[in-house]
């Protein structure tokens, strides 16, 4: 067992951020809490009444350990080790996540990366799960069905009626490396059961971005999903895939950027949903500086307005988006100013006004940072990144309140 040294730290951003259009002062608080040396790669999960974090540490290459602790009342609880294993692939944009279900908080999934042969980009998602609210998991099941040695991650994660559905970037149908696909990758979908079981799998879209994450929702409906897409001409804009009355429909294009890019970006799009309320935020490259894109929904994906500009100049994306109680839309993404890279976010009501808006922290514009979450929870929003400190990375938070 790790013992446990005290250096993350959150930070709180106290403010009434939704009173009526006035922007309110912020202040900032420090919490710490336990983790082992070398954490990195944070997430959250969340279900009605409780919040999860979730980190990996890698003792050595492909080592891995995940990490995940309850967050109370702005207090991070004792970390618990939910699983170590070897020949894990640990990358700082596809990294392991956690889920619980929202209706039953002891249904839970955390996937991660598992290496299927010693190839850089040979590797498998696996998944454990847990029907009693993690006091014991399944063993590790292989989410795809297929047997190639390829790529297959950036996952996301949705409720699927009383299953978990995920959605994947695949590479069943690709060859010859990370950089020079014979194929194409593709974006599959799969739900596991209650008892670990993986009870369907399907195409979505045949040509897809190599390496952007996915993101995914529940609707009354169905779901919808949005990913970065690959033209036969390369252009790789943003793309949407519905699900209704229990079937995905073909794939349509959402951000019409025309980002022409022979290679992936690694930037992929963020949905928030809260009721009827859904937002769809992306990064795009398709002019001379980085630009942060956002959609709003008020009929939870059907349709949406025309798109909002997010960042200030010289964006880096790396887009987080929510819908809070009050179907307000909170949007983190980096962007660099001055030769000096900063976590922002900003927040708009759902007609596209702008509320508030305010920079978080400086950071790392390297790898090593990863891409920050953000979650929203009682009345909380909390903000969580890694930060490459010292060369050893260390995880901060940042939590503003409303």
């Amino acid at each position: 067992m790790y013992k446990f040294i005290p250096f993350l730290s959150i930070t709180v951003l106290v403010g009434f951020l939704f009173a009526c259009n006035t922007k309110a002062p912020l202040s900032f608080e420090e919490i710490s809490f336990s983790q082992a040396p070398g954490s990195a790669l944070p997430s959250f999960s969340y279900s009605n009444n409780r919040l999860f974090l979730t980190w990996t540490t890698e003792a050595n290459r492909g080592e891995g350990t995940i990490y995940q602790a309850e967050i109370s009342q702005e207090k991070v609880l004792e970390p618990q080790t939910i699983i170590s294993d070897t020949a894990w692939f640990i990358n700082w944009a596809d990294f392991p996540g956690a889920y619980v279900h929202s209706k039953n908080d002891q249904q839970r999934l955390i996937y991660f990366l598992k290496k299927s042969n010693p190839a850089t980009f040979s590797y498998d998602i696996k998944f454990i799960s847990s029907k009693n609210g993690g006091k014991s998991w399944t063993s590790p099941t292989k989410l795809h069905q297929d047997t190639i040695q390829g790529e297959h991650g950036f996952v996301s994660v949705m409720d699927a009626g009383d299953r978990i559905g995920l959605v994947w970037l695949d590479g069943r149908n690709a060859s010859g490396g990370h950089s020079e696909h014979g194929g194409a990758m593709s974006l599959r979908y799969g739900e596991v059961d209650i008892e670990g079981n993986v009870v369907t799998e399907q195409l979505l879209d045949d040509r897809v971005c190599d390496c952007c994450q996915t993101s995914v929702t529940a609707t009354s409906y169905g779901a919808f999903a949005v990913y970065r897409n690959r033209s036969e001409d390369e252009i790789r804009d943003i793309w949407m895939v519905r699900q209704e009355n229990g079937k995905w429909l073909e794939p349509e294009p959402f951000s019409d950027d025309q980002w022409h890019i022979e290679g992936c970006p690694v930037n992929g799009p963020s949905i928030g949903k809260n009721g009827k309320i859904a937002s769809v935020a992306w990064f795009t490259g398709a002019t001379e500086s980085g630009e942060v894109w956002l959609k709003i929904s008020s009929d939870e994906g059907k349709t949406f307005g025309e798109k909002i500009r997010v960042d200030h100049g010289d964006a880096l994306g790396r887009v987080h988006s929510l819908v809070s109680d009050q179907g307000n839309i909170v949007v983190s993404w980096m962007e660099t100013s001055e030769e000096k890279t900063y976590l922002k976010i900003k927040v708009f009501q759902k007609s596209g006004e702008l509320l508030e808006e305010a920079t978080i922290n400086e950071m790392s514009s390297g790898r090593s940072s990863g891409f920050p979450r953000i979650s929203l929870f009682q009345n909380t929003l909390y903000a969580v990144w890694t930060d490459p400190e010292n060369t050893q990375l260390k995880l901060k938070s940042a939590s503003f309140s409303y």
